[in-house]
């Protein structure tokens, strides 16, 4: 009806500011912000001097409409008018730029405010949200304290904001002091901030710290989910703390409510095969077979290795035969373990097994089979595998000819040594 009435009016007859403020600010709350925004655009063709309220309200409006830059640009008119610009353009710009990710515009609004602008507890939670998007841990710390100094109510949010921000930076520390404060002042911290949090410690290998973590998670109304079991027990296994990692396991196995997956038994197994517990991560291996869980590449590479070391090379071999999809890095420690035992036939037999699967040796690969031949005595043999090798057109650096040299010499074959010799000075 107000558009209706501007079209085709002479100029005295306008609708004077406040009508349209009036009807401007209506528009803004029930969220009908094309219509606001023709208003202020009719306002401007119309020459009708625009005030705070005026642009407060199109502030608002743009925002809705997710136009950040024109929330920037009225509180710049403000700034410019006689009347200066309101906590509330100032909130309005900080929460539109934030909203559009535009996280450097909003810390730029929040912290340029004009002398005299006093935030709120959503513009500060907005800002430090906009620290956790960039990073910006230390933006963030300070932000809390300023609310603190100018009496602005602390919010769960903004902690959590806070939280997140210091852990994606790896701050681990700041995080847990923030952790402290927020529970402190009885704000619980959010599942996404505890998660950080937990990847944070986990990092910096503080594995203690992300069972505090963890054991504040299940004291809160929150239970653990599958990301923060895993976290946690991939902390304990990274840091090397393998009594640590299966009594998570074996906590989570007799919960009801916490379901550990994969992840938790790949690290346990982990964690035991390179503490070379390998028959407690066999048993842990069968616990998670039981559960239909497949621990991984990583976690049963090392356990064939693990196994390997102990001189289980049988165990070893039986590992590699049942997985679904041995990698060249599996074949490599099962060929290991055949070489320590010297079960050169095996080792052979890997070979063949790779070639038939198509999967390329690399030099680890054709330094153990070299190895095991060389403990067996089988100079023959390994002549014929470094044959094979150059047959690849692999360069003179990744062949190992010091260990066909070794084998010469502990088998006594010091014309082949003397041969291979003449090999190597032809081709320069």
């Amino acid at each position: 009806e107000l558009l209706l009435r501007c079209s085709g009016v002479k100029q005295e007859e306008l609708p004077e500011t406040a009508c349209y403020n009036a009807v401007i600010s209506a528009c803004v709350r029930a969220k009908a912000w094309p219509v606001a925004l023709e208003l202020v655009e009719r306002m401007r063709d119309c020459h009708v001097p625009p005030d705070r309220i005026t642009l407060n309200a199109a502030s608002m409006a743009y925002r809705m409409s997710g136009q950040w830059a024109w929330c920037l640009q009225i509180l710049a008119e403000l700034r410019a008018s006689r009347v200066g610009p309101s906590d509330i353009a100032h909130g309005v710009a900080v929460g539109a730029c934030a909203a559009q990710r535009k996280w450097q515009e909003a810390l730029s609004v929040m912290l340029n405010a004009d002398e005299g602008i006093a935030a709120d507890t959503i513009t500060f939670g907005t800002a430090i949200n906009a620290c956790q998007l960039g990073s910006l841990w230390a933006t963030a710390i300070s932000l809390l304290q300023q609310m603190a100094r100018q009496g602005v109510q602390q919010s769960s949010a903004c902690f959590n904001s806070a939280v997140s921000a210091c852990a994606r930076a790896d701050k681990w520390r700041e995080t847990l002091e923030l952790l402290q404060e927020s529970r402190r002042l009885r704000f619980e911290p959010s599942a996404a901030s505890s998660g950080t949090a937990l990847s944070a410690c986990g990092k910096a290998l503080q594995w203690e710290q992300t069972l505090v973590i963890l054991g504040d998670i299940r004291q809160s109304s929150l239970q653990p989910d599958a990301i923060a079991l895993r976290t946690a027990s991939a902390a304990c296994s990274r840091a090397g703390s393998w009594e640590a990692a299966v009594w998570l396991l074996l906590e989570m196995l007799g919960s009801k409510t916490e379901r550990p997956d994969a992840g938790c038994v790949g690290a346990a197994v982990l964690a035991c095969s390179r503490a070379d517990k390998w028959e407690l991560a066999l048993s842990l291996l069968t616990v998670g077979q039981r559960l239909n869980f497949d621990p991984g590449p990583v976690a049963n590479n090392a356990l064939i290795s693990a196994c390997g070391w102990a001189g289980c090379w049988q165990a070893s071999l039986a590992l590699l035969a049942g997985l679904r999809s041995p990698d060249v890095v599996a074949f490599n420690a099962a060929m290991g373990s055949c070489c320590r035992a010297e079960q050169w036939e095996w080792a052979l037999e890997l070979q063949k097994d790779m070639r038939v699967r198509l999967i390329e040796p690399n030099a680890r690969t054709w330094g153990a089979l070299l190895a095991a031949l060389g403990l067996g005595g089988q100079w023959q043999a390994a002549f014929t595998v470094l044959r094979a090798m150059q047959g690849l057109g692999l360069p003179p650096e990744e062949i190992p000819y010091s260990a066909m040299l070794s084998i010469c010499r502990q088998t006594s074959q010091w014309a082949q040594a003397v041969y291979l010799l003449q090999e190597l000075w032809q081709d320069g």
